[in-house]
């Protein structure tokens, strides 16, 4: 599978908030209540940003 554009951005958003130490997106109280009680390490930031970022990207590419 090759990256798609949403991936590509997903992969550049998950490396910058990484190496900025960012939570990924919360989504509401309870997550970021989790996320204060577990702060991600920079892997698991980095992977949810290219997660989010490949979906985005692929909700885009097909137009939903």
């Amino acid at each position: 599978m090759g990256l798609t554009n949403g991936s590509k951005d997903g992969y550049e958003k998950g490396f910058r908030d990484g190496l900025a130490g960012r939570p990924s997106n919360p989504c509401g109280p309870l997550d970021a209540f989790k996320q204060a009680l577990h702060p991600k390490n920079y892997t698991e930031t980095f992977l949810d940003g290219y997660h989010q970022g490949w979906k985005d990207g692929n909700r885009k590419r097909n137009g939903v």
